[in-house]
Parts: structure tokens; C-alpha cells; sequence
């Protein structure tokens, strides 16, 4: 399958993956580059989907032999509608066919689900919001919670799911992602 376009000029910064056109503001402050998903996802429903559209996540990255699939989110996690929840399971959903046809064209599906990892990184809460509790479940159990019910997607279309605060995301994920 020829798509012709140049995965380069999808290369961003996860600054700009994560720039939110609505509040014109960043989410994460990084220079560490990743596909800005969502654009490329525009362009391969253009040429295959005869316009129809799907819905990318905004980072999509392949390091240490994980696919990294990124939504970013600029709300608190409570704030998040159940709107919001419906694109971000699209997206979830839609992403995997975007990085089959355009950038892993030669992996099976199979392959490709068993080894990726979808994250969604949303604004950090104050103190007595919603991390506050996550962090007291987190101590109770070993599993941490999952919001917006999308750990149904895990070991289905991800091997791992993730929600999680943006400063962890930098603090925790970035060097792990990036291997810093």
C-alpha cells in the first residue's frame, strides 16, 4: 500500500503534540519528538478513507520495541466529560489502524497490540482533587486506577493503559519513554 507522504514532516516536539488549540496553551513542556498522530491520521484518511475521518491520538512513538500511543488532555481529570471520554476511546481505537497503514505497515496486528502502550495525560489536580484520591487508592492496591473506564481496552487493543497526571508523565514517563 503507497501512501505518499513523508512521516518526517510529522515529527513534532511534545510540546507541540500536546498544544491545545481551545485554551492556545501546552500541556507539556518537551523537546523530545514523537508523530503528531492526529495530524498524520487527517492525511491517511484523505488518501485512504476517501476523506472519511478517524480519530488520532496526538503522539504516537515506537522506542525499545513498545509503540507509545499519547493523548493529551489540558482538563483535570474530573472535568473530563463523557464527550471527551468518547473521543479519547476513538481515538484508542482509531490510532492502531493509523500506525498499521502509514508507519508499521509490515507489522501484524497482532504484533502491534501486544506491544503497545496507550496513555492519557490530563492537567494535574489540586492538592484535594482527583490525583489526591488516586494517590490513596494507588497505596491501597497495586493496580493503579484507570480512569474513564479504559482498562476494558487492555490486552485487547494495549497491552498496558495508563491515566495519568502530566507532571508524573514528565517526571516519570518521558525518561522511560525517551530513555533519558
Amino acid at each position: 500500500m503507497d501512501i505518499s507522504l513523508r512521516l518526517s514532516d510529522y515529527l513534532k516536539t511534545l510540546s507541540e503534540a500536546s498544544f491545545d488549540d481551545a485554551k492556545a496553551e501546552r500541556l507539556i513542556e518537551s523537546d523530545f519528538r514523537a508523530y503528531k498522530l492526529d495530524t498524520l491520521t487527517v492525511q491517511v484518511c484523505r488518501e485512504l478513507r476517501n476523506g472519511q475521518t478517524l480519530s488520532g491520538c496526538d503522539a504516537y512513538l515506537k522506542s525499545n520495541g513498545t509503540h507509545w500511543f499519547i493523548e493529551f488532555k489540558n482538563q483535570y481529570a474530573d472535568a473530563i466529560t463523557q464527550k471527551t471520554v468518547q473521543q479519547i476511546w476513538r481515538k484508542a481505537y482509531d490510532s492502531i489502524s493509523t500506525v498499521r497503514m502509514a508507519i508499521e505497515q509490515t507489522i501484524t496486528l497482532d504484533d502491534l497490540c501486544q506491544n503497545a502502550k496507550f496513555l492519557v495525560v490530563f492537567r494535574d489536580e489540586e492538592e484535594a482533587g482527583l490525583d489526591a484520591i488516586q494517590q490513596q487508592v494507588s497505596n491501597l492496591s497495586e493496580d493503579e486506577p484507570v480512569y474513564w473506564g479504559l482498562r476494558k481496552i487492555e490486552g485487547k487493543l494495549y497491552r498496558e493503559v495508563h491515566t495519568i497526571p502530566a507532571t508524573e508523565f514528565q517526571a516519570t514517563w518521558i525518561p522511560r519513554i525517551w530513555g533519558e
